[in-house]
This record gives structure tokens, sequence and C-alpha cells, in this order.
């Protein structure tokens, strides 16, 4: 093995880029025919047109260097992330097919995969939030939610104001304009305004339009049915 390798200025894009064919004929293609094979590319994997399931949690590189500038890409001593596939835990060849795809099927820049729901959640607010800051959230939330919210995040200066569910837009206003004065005087900023519809146990539904219409900060919604 060799320890030497070509320096990247631009880090290698670890997703797929969108399909660039749209149409057929004049006719727009839907997300679920686009996302049929996006993302796999058969060729790879000795020209199956269905992906195999990777049962594996360690991939080979090309030399020794190229492993090292893929883990600093994961721990943060490198920008720019990793660039290809590292420990299964990370990514792994299936769940980035699937992100592919989810991407394609909601229409949305890029996706990510987690293994529940508690932890796509927990790693997002503490990817958007800092000391000092507020997060607006629709009440009730899912026990754990705001459970998380109030008692973890909490400890590290993170406070938040809540609205129900069935709130107009001008209780929303208003429940934005406090928590901007509290964000204020806790040196922070209003991080996120935070959506669950329908509402867990009581299915009420939040006015989407009307918060988005108000909002002043990223926009967060768990919409598990």
């Amino acid at each position: 093995m060799t320890d030497a390798i070509d320096s990247v200025d631009t880090p290698t894009p670890r997703r797929n880029p969108k399909p660039e064919a749209k149409t057929i004929g004049g006719r727009e293609l839907k997300p679920s025919t686009l996302m049929m094979g996006h993302g796999y590319d058969p060729v790879l994997s000795e020209g199956s047109l269905k992906a195999p399931i990777f049962l594996t949690s360690t991939f080979a590189f090309e030399n020794s260097a190229a492993g090292k500038r893929h883990f600093e890409g994961i721990t943060g001593k490198r920008p720019g992330g990793a660039e290809g596939l590292v420990y299964s835990r990370f990514n792994g060849p299936n769940q980035e097919i699937l992100e592919d795809r989810l991407s394609i099927w909601d229409g949305a820049e890029d996706a990510l995969s987690f293994s529940s729901g508690m932890t796509a959640i927990t790693v997002m607010l503490l990817a958007f939030c800092a000391r000092g800051d507020v997060i607006v959230h629709s009440g009730p939330l899912y026990a754990a939610t705001e459970g998380f919210v109030a008692k973890v995040l909490s400890k590290f200066g993170v406070t938040y104001v809540d609205f129900p569910a069935g709130a107009s837009r001008e209780e929303i206003d208003a429940v934005l304009e406090k928590a901007k004065a509290q964000a204020a005087d806790q040196g922070g900023k209003v991080a996120m305004v935070y959506l669950e519809s329908p509402a867990n146990p009581t299915n009420a539904l939040v006015d989407v339009e009307a918060v988005q219409a108000s909002r002043d900060a990223i926009l967060d919604a768990d919409e598990t049915p």
C-alpha cells in the first residue's frame, strides 16, 4: 500500500445528481417513475437490475491515505465530509439508494434516513439549536419529543414557546413575537418552528400555511401518520 494520494480541492459529492431526463415523448415523468432506477448503477453489481443487499459494515479504500481522508471527513477534522463509503453506521449503498430515491419522491434537495423517528428528531434539534436559542413548537407533541425539548435541551440553555395546534394566524404571530423577545433576552435566536400535524394524540391539525407565512426561521414538521 502507498500513503500517497492526490489532493482533492473539491470533495466528490456523495449524492447522485438528480435525473436529467424528466420527460418521455413530451410527457412529464412522475416521481414514482424517476425514482425506480435512480441512485443505482447495475454495472457496479454484476449487471443486477435490482440493487443487492450489502451485508457489510466496512468498505475497502484505494489506499491507507484515502481511508484516513474519509475518516477525517466523517469526524470533522477536514471540511467536506466523507467522499465515499466509510462504515455502515455512517453510510452504506442501500442507505444511499433509499435516501436518493426519497429525495426524488418528495421533490426535495436531499434526504436522510434514520433508525427511528426520535433519532431523526433528536439529530435535527441538536444540529440547529444552540445555547440561548428558542424553539417554537405546536402542541401537543409526541411525548418523547416534548420531553426531549423541555427536559434535555433545557439543560443546554435552549428554551421553548408553544402554541395550540389549531391556533390562528394572529395567535401564531403573537407567539413568534414572544419567542423573539425571549431569544433576545437569552442572547440567542428563534432556531426553528417545529410542527406536529396531525398532533399526537389529539389528531389536531396545524395551519401550516399560516405558520409558514408568519415564521422567520427554519420550519420543521413531524407528519408521521
